[in-house]
């Protein structure tokens, strides 16, 4: 996997959940003269990874539930490296039905369908992508403790 270069703070990753901190700052760690767009690029799309990962992470403590896999949809399924990142940082595999790329309010429906027993999420029609993480434990946890640390300079940052 390629390296941190550099680490995108959204807005929106330290303002929402798991943070809630309605003071929070946008921030980018690492630009050095031989950034690039794409290492920017790279920088946002794991800034999401983690973000994703942090609320799992949230879901696992407060239901004592350890996620098996993770079915994705929505517009960012489309990028099958994002899709690989992600299950990269959460060690698990990623699946995503080439058919319901724009599917996030259908997920969401499907996600209460089968919480009332009303549906069998397992029958949908369509081809599953499946991306199996790739990093090993160290290098993943390696990764989540650079963003670790990287968080707490932006909680610092004021």
């Amino acid at each position: 996997m390629v390296p941190m270069i550099c680490i995108l703070f959204p807005r929106s990753v330290v303002l929402y959940a798991p943070y809630w901190d309605p003071t929070a700052r946008g921030l980018i760690i690492g630009i050095t003269a031989y950034t690039s767009s794409g290492h920017i690029a790279r920088a946002a799309l794991e800034a999401v990874c983690f973000q994703v990962c942090e609320i799992l992470q949230s879901m696992d403590a407060d239901s004592g539930i350890k996620l098996k896999c993770l079915r994705s949809d929505g517009g960012m399924t489309k990028n099958k490296d994002f899709l690989g990142l992600q299950a990269d940082i959460l060690g698990i595999p990623v699946e995503c039905r080439a058919a319901s790329a724009e599917a996030t309010a259908m997920g969401a429906g499907m996600a209460a369908a089968k919480a009332l027993g009303v549906w069998n999420v397992e029958k949908l029609p369509g081809e599953v992508l499946t991306l199996q993480p790739t990093l090993g434990d160290d290098e993943r946890k390696g990764k989540a403790r650079t963003m670790e640390r990287s968080c707490s300079k932006v909680s610092r940052v004021g």
